[in-house]
């Protein structure tokens, strides 16, 4: 099965999703990569208003996206 990759508007919106639906504050990482896990890798970013959205992918078995928001602004609040 062929997998599209996000466009980085999609991964934008379901980035805010995710930090709008969570519960609790996440820990600080020290990169998107150490986020997503081993053999992802940053294809594109977009900096927002105090924070950075990354689009990360992964070749290995059959192709897979990762995105992650880290806060750039106001960090530890």
């Amino acid at each position: 099965m062929h997998r599209k990759l996000l466009s980085l508007a999609t991964a934008v919106t379901l980035s805010v999703g995710a930090l709008l639906a969570a519960a609790a504050p996440a820990q600080a990482a020290e990169s998107p990569s150490a986020l997503c896990g081993s053999g992802y890798y940053v294809i594109d970013s977009h900096g927002l208003p105090g924070a950075t959205t990354y689009l990360l992918y992964k070749s290995s078995g059959g192709g897979w996206n990762c995105v992650v928001t880290i806060k750039t602004a106001d960090r530890g609040t």
